[in-house]
């Protein structure tokens, strides 16, 4: 007695014996066909539920074995951005509600897109797959691309945050001289404008420290000869204050008082007045610190 060769392989169709077959036994026999088709299907589906279970065991162990793939919270926030535009669609009036307009389909990308920007990295080789597994649409992955990028914030942003240190992807803007090549992007976007660091390796930060920002007049004739990034001493716009200078001494502190006087006023020469104030010019203002993106 000896086991069938199994052979790991999908059968169409499992024989039927015939009541006029003529019963032969052997590998090859036909009262053997039967099991051995279902012995070879066998073996072929535990093949396959054993390379599953492989799989899901290594990408259950790594943070992220297959890049290549949208991982559930991805297709969460995916699948809710999609539902909000549809959602946001049947509720319009529309005469043609069985279809999307172009601004809607545009909308339904858009929601979808900016999910999976704001909830985790996304590189653009799964950009690319997912383009494929979407029928490689020629204008798909450039499309995707261009709405990532547009939510991006740019390189060389300005912001202000309520904390002592820079959030991530942001450096202080503090004056500090960085590499050209570690932030290549925030030096493309700003150059050597306030700074060219060691003229060759590095490059300057603005300093904002304590500054106030004034918007670059760029040809509008308000606040003349300024170049972009050009710093601003403060300064006092001129005026001037007049008073009367009594000859004879003395204290004016009434109209009666001044009216008495008259004969003894005369304009005032070379006089000025006591100095009050603090140490610089200034609006109400808060404390906040400046950052500036990489």
């Amino acid at each position: 007695m000896a086991n069938l060769t199994e052979t790991p392989q999908w059968e169409a169709g499992i024989t039927q014996l015939e009541e006029d077959d003529v019963l032969q036994g052997g590998p090859n026999g036909i009262d053997n066909l039967q099991p051995r088709q279902l012995a070879n299907r066998t073996v072929f589906l535990k093949a396959q539920v054993e390379a599953a279970r492989a799989d899901t065991t290594a990408h259950a162990a790594a943070s992220d074995p297959h890049p290549q793939y949208l991982t559930q919270p991805e297709t969460d926030v995916l699948y809710g951005g999609i539902a909000g535009s549809l959602a946001a669609h049947v509720a319009a009036a529309d005469p043609h509600s069985q279809y999307l307009t172009t601004a809607e389909g545009n909308a339904l990308v858009a929601a979808g897109v900016a999910g999976l920007v704001n909830s985790s990295p996304i590189t653009l080789d799964t950009l690319a797959e997912l383009a494929a597994a979407l029928g490689n649409d020629a204008n798909f992955a450039t499309t995707i691309t261009n709405l990532i990028a547009a939510s991006r914030v740019p390189s060389g942003t300005v912001i202000h945050v309520c904390q002592a240190t820079a959030p991530t992807g942001y450096l202080k803007a503090n004056g500090t001289a960085i590499s050209r090549t570690s932030y290549a992007a925030l030096f493309a976007a700003i150059g050597t404008t306030f700074g060219a660091g060691d003229g060759s390796t590095t490059f300057t930060l603005p300093d904002l420290r304590g500054e106030f920002l004034r918007g670059l007049d760029d040809g509008r004739g308000v606040d003349t000869g300024r170049g972009l990034g050009s710093h601003q001493s403060d300064d006092f716009k001129s005026h001037t204050h007049e008073y009367d200078n009594l000859q004879g001494g003395g204290v004016i502190n009434s109209v009666s008082d001044y009216a008495a006087a008259q004969a003894d006023v005369t304009a005032a020469s070379g006089h000025t007045t006591a100095a009050t104030g603090g140490t610089e010019t200034r609006p109400r203002n808060v404390a906040l610190l400046a950052c500036i993106k990489t």
